[in-house]
């Protein structure tokens, strides 16, 4: 029995991960000459740092500051105009709140493009603890378990004792090396993430995969 979750925030909470499949992939396509959209898989999961790293040894020939500025052009679009939360989200924080469980994101994503998303389209629950893959107390971003260790240390919990619920395999891997029991979830275009070596693997936020956590919390 657990005492919290602990969300991912692209493909877990919100859809942004299909926009920007289609969004990075035709910035990509235009800089990097045997870019396939197919490796957009890579990227999933990675905070920008390692992405642009990743996309340097690929063939990108943009500084990492130009790389930046126009992720951040499409970052803001996205979250603000595009991003929406999953189908059923709702229902399970409203439970999670009724239980009075605790509640975190850990996320690759920065902040403030977190923050944008949340303004825009508001979740059923307030969310006061976000760690961002970007953030200072963070060294390194998924599959490392910074992120983890740092949402159970502010929930004040031991990760044995928490849920996370993840849609990539980097974060798969997060999770699961922080110690927490992780979800693995489809959510309807993450079909080619390795997602095995999570504890669970679910499809949507069913009322019967709402259900099942509901009851895995104490």
């Amino acid at each position: 029995m657990y005492t919290g979750v602990v969300f991912d925030f692209d493909g877990v909470l919100y859809d942004s991960e299909k926009h920007w499949y289609v969004i990075e992939n035709e910035y990509l396509l235009d800089r990097i000459a045997t870019w396939r959209p197919e490796d957009y898989k890579h990227l999933i999961g990675r905070s920008l740092p390692e992405a642009y790293s990743y996309l340097r040894q690929h063939g990108l020939l943009l500084s990492e500051e130009q790389y930046v500025a126009d992720y951040h052009k499409m970052a803001v679009r996205l979250y603000s105009e595009l991003a929406k939360p999953l189908k059923g989200i709702h229902d399970l924080l409203h439970g999670v709140a009724a239980k009075k469980r605790k509640v975190a994101i850990a996320s690759s994503s920065k902040r403030t493009w977190i923050n944008t998303a949340l303004k825009a389209n508001k979740l059923s629950i307030d969310i006061p603890i976000i760690v961002s893959a970007a953030d200072a107390e963070i060294n390194h971003g998924k599959p490392a378990p910074d992120v983890y260790l740092r949402a159970a240390y502010l929930l004040q919990e031991n990760p044995s004792q928490l849920i996370a619920i993840e849609d990539s395999k980097n974060g798969v891997l997060s999770a699961k090396a922080a110690g927490l029991y992780c979800i693995g979830l489809r959510n309807g275009f993450n079909d080619s993430q390795d997602l095995t070596a999570a504890d669970r693997i679910m499809c949507g936020y069913s009322q019967d995969n709402v259900a099942e956590i509901m009851r895995l919390l104490k």
